[in-house]
């Protein structure tokens, strides 16, 4: 058996440390991607039982989810769409759409008079990301529409940024300045939001001058920020797993796919039931965009190299050396000077959660 064990305490004091660092912001909890790994429905719960302000998903399943599992919170959903049908689930369940376009703020407009209900939403600017948004020339055509909307509440303004994880990225800067321009554009012609945003996670920490109205906490919540630094936050989320066999290999014998890795004398070892596919992390490349890149992720393999960093699981109250490379159902680990036995639980801290699958079963302690 397996599970992925969830810190409820961790994530509560996660949410304190936000707070504290965006004192004057409401917090807006970011809980797609089945609640980044941790349980979409108990997570938000959590949250919202914190007191955060807003919800937010990225599919309007989990809003819908949500909502049928007894969450009134307000839920932002962060990616626009004018497709008719998810317009009607998103007015029947009161969930904030973002808009990006003046296709979307007709659709919901025609869609909330259909269903005589009135929609709060979100005005999502592209201020450099290139996914979706109004873009800065669309302002003009969008202020003239919103200026006719009845049934349409615009409640919200907020952008996403490309490069919040790189403090020294100028374009960090130059977004959050257009993002504000295009913000006094909407106000000079007395359009105002009560709720505007546009740091994320790593901005909160990174940039916090971009702390609005609101700020989006996400990977910050559950302590895992992509980031060397951490800031006093915790990292939540463990993987539990049973040994399953058990066996003693010769000297030199080879272990794990690629021939990464020989017994150096007689070994004792263990076969946890777990590996990439149940979100244990294993080394992977992005392919490099630029020469740039490539210089980077040389040096980055050869100081992975040259510091030959070992990877551990835990067993019991000791550590077990990670042999090889991890497999995608299982990860062979040393058991020399540990006393275990098959069906004993191996601990994964060096989990990715987001990647295990739901079907595995959540443990919240």
């Amino acid at each position: 058996m397996k599970s992925l064990v969830v810190e409820l305490d961790k994530i509560t004091a996660n949410l304190k440390l936000i707070k504290n660092t965006v004192p004057n912001s409401k917090i807006i909890g970011v809980v797609k991607g089945n609640g980044y790994g941790m349980g979409l429905i108990p997570f938000s719960k959590h949250l919202v039982s914190l007191g955060v302000d807003m919800l937010a998903v990225a599919d309007l399943d989990e809003g819908v989810f949500l909502r049928e599992n007894g969450i009134d919170a307000e839920i932002l959903l962060m990616t626009p769409t004018c497709d008719g049908s998810k317009a009607e689930a998103i007015v029947a369940n009161s969930i904030t759409p973002a808009v990006g376009s003046v296709e979307d703020l007709l659709c919901f407009e025609e869609e909330a008079a259909k269903q005589g209900r009135e929609l709060n939403s979100h005005i999502l600017i592209d201020t450099g990301f290139g996914r979706d948004g109004f873009m800065p020339d669309q302002i003009e055509g969008a202020i003239k529409v919103i200026k006719g909307l009845k049934n349409v509440n615009i409640t919200g303004i907020f952008s996403h940024l490309s490069a919040s994880f790189n403090k020294k990225e100028k374009s960090n800067k130059a977004q959050f300045e257009l993002f504000m321009e295009i913000i006094r554009k909407f106000e000079n012609e007395g359009i105002y939001f009560k709720v505007k945003h546009i740091a994320n996670s790593c901005a909160i920490f990174l940039h916090p001058y971009m702390a609005l109205d609101a700020v989006r906490a996400g990977s910050a919540l559950i302590g895992r920020l992509p980031l060397k630094e951490n800031f006093g936050l915790q990292r939540v989320g463990y993987l539990k797993c049973d040994i399953e066999n058990i066996r003693t290999l010769p000297p030199k014998h080879n272990i794990g796919y690629s021939n990464l890795y020989k017994s150096k004398c007689e070994m004792k070892i263990g076969v946890a039931n777990a590996g990439y596919a149940d979100g244990i992390s294993c080394a992977r490349s992005n392919p490099p965009l630029s020469f740039k890149d490539c210089l980077r992720y040389v040096f980055r393999d050869i100081k992975r190299y040259l510091k030959r960093t070992k990877t551990y699981c835990q067993v019991g109250d000791k550590k077990a050396p990670v042999l090889g490379l991890v497999c995608m159902s299982n990860t062979i680990i040393d058991l020399r000077g540990i006393d275990c036995s098959p069906g004993d639980f191996a601990r994964f801290d060096n989990i990715i959660p987001f990647l295990v699958d739901s079907s595995i079963k959540r443990e919240y302690i």
